[in-house]
């Protein structure tokens, strides 16, 4: 796919593949090609790609290019499926977090991608509505305090903290602020166990920790629709749905809170998800829904996989997030003092974001259920050379941050050769009617351009 002009893009369609039958007597492989061109006239808006960053007008005439490779939707794991609807096994997470401590470590693996398309997931973050609770801007502080002015790519400010603290043998002092925000969460803790098990009485069993742990661990229960509190529910429902949540829940760090289902009716999943959101604005907190589609796209079959990451995961087709390159082939310190100045900038007024996901290191392995010589040669799996189907892993974390705005409506993730500024395509589509969703997009342009001159300032 490429973007020509304003009115449309044109889409290249190729057929590679090889004639065996010739190569077996003892002909030359011959490869047949067919090409077909297809012009599809519509308004796009533009997504800008920045080349350099102390021109920033250059983002006003270079368009950024994607790569997307359409296959047929690959076969969920039947057994496995049959195995969790049957009551069997239990329902694995799908959501590659929380992150490894440890380079190597596959203790928290998460294998429900391979249900495929038979799972369907949404991720909410929980955050203070009072905007000194969400500021990770001391946190950093402290961190770059401990670490001497500077911090490795990816590195969870959050557990270095912790780490110091536990040194020390110090906590964080507590304030009315923070311990005022545990009580509310606790309260909206209650509210939730009642609204999902009502009189059966299940916890969720969330830790409330104030002032020198911040790790977290994944924890999970099932919800059934017939011990429900809400206007669908009935004592003969078969629906039920999967939580994932924090562990713990330590304040400036966000909570994250994941649903997950395979059998549940639509109208089960609106009544919940409306109470879950009259429940946090009563408690006074923000519910973010994160796109999952853009911060942990699936994995595509590992028949074509390559050295191209790009391709390498089922993204979305016609969106690309913005994207400004670094500096490379810079010094250790150089880049860890690099970070360091793009984080304080960020953090601060007027942008405002706050840490979402942290690693260090390559996280979330994913082996090639097969070697590529033993798979039939598909439509356009001939395209690919033999180096690039012998790529046999990939990671669903890569090395960086990953920061939220307060408000939900941009996402930015760090790594060491790009920026990508993500618009969140959960927040702005939610708008009721034209008039607020060209106020949520003229809101993400103000940001952008603030991020833009503070993110040059910083490079500089």
């Amino acid at each position: 796919l490429e973007a020509t002009q304003d009115s449309g893009i044109e889409v290249w369609y190729r057929d590679h593949y090889v004639r065996d039958s010739v190569a077996d007597k003892g002909f030359p492989e011959q490869e047949l090609a067919a090409s077909i061109t297809l012009k599809e006239s519509f308004l796009i808006r533009r997504h800008c790609y920045v080349v350099n960053v102390e021109d920033p007008e250059d983002a006003t005439t270079t368009w950024q290019i994607c790569t997307r490779i359409f296959h047929l939707p690959p076969a969920p794991a039947w057994n496995k499926l049959d195995s969790i609807l049957a009551g069997g096994f239990d329902m694995p997470p799908a959501l590659p977090y929380p992150a490894n401590a440890a380079e190597g470590a596959i203790s928290d693996a998460c294998p429900g991608w391979q249900l495929r398309s038979a799972v369907k997931q949404h991720l909410y973050v929980l955050v203070p509505d009072d905007p000194e609770q969400t500021s990770h801007k001391h946190i950093l502080e402290d961190t770059l305090r401990a670490l001497g002015g500077s911090i490795g790519t990816g590195v969870d400010p959050f557990r270095v903290l912790e780490q110091e603290l536990a040194k020390s043998k110090k906590v964080l002092p507590s304030n009315a602020g923070i311990e005022g925000t545990l009580k509310r969460f606790e309260a909206l803790q209650q509210s939730l166990e009642d609204l999902c098990w009502g009189e059966s009485g299940q916890k969720m069993g969330i830790s409330l920790v104030s002032g020198n742990k911040f790790t977290v661990k994944r924890e999970n229960r099932t919800v059934y629709v017939k011990n429900m509190k809400i206007a669908s529910a009935h004592a003969h429902s078969r629906d039920w749905f999967e939580l994932f949540y924090d562990s713990q829940y330590s304040p400036p760090r966000p909570f994250v809170l994941v649903l997950q289902w395979m059998v549940c009716s639509s109208v089960h999943l609106v009544n919940f998800t409306s109470s879950l959101k009259r429940l946090v604005e009563v408690n006074k907190f923000s519910l973010i829904r994160a796109p999952l589609g853009q911060l942990f796209p699936q994995p595509a079959p590992h028949n074509v996989w390559s050295s191209v990451h790009e391709t390498n995961f089922e993204r979305l087709a016609f969106y690309v997030p913005r994207k400004i390159s670094l500096p490379q082939n810079m010094e250790d310190e150089r880049r860890k003092r690099m970070n360091a100045t793009l984080l304080q900038h960020w953090l601060e007024q007027p942008c405002f974001f706050f840490f979402l996901f942290s690693t260090s290191h390559m996280d979330f392995k994913i082996d090639a259920v097969q070697d590529w010589a033993d798979e039939d040669m598909s439509p356009g799996a001939a395209s690919l050379s033999e180096s690039d189907h012998r790529h046999e892993k990939i990671f669903q974390r890569l090395k960086g941050w990953t920061l939220c705005s307060k408000d939900g409506t941009c996402l930015v993730a760090l790594r060491e050769e790009h920026v990508l500024f993500y618009e969140n395509r959960c927040k702005i589509p939610d708008a009721r009617n034209a008039e607020n969703s060209f106020e949520g997009l003229e809101s993400v342009r103000k940001l952008w351009r603030v991020f833009l001159e503070r993110t040059e300032q910083a490079v500089e």
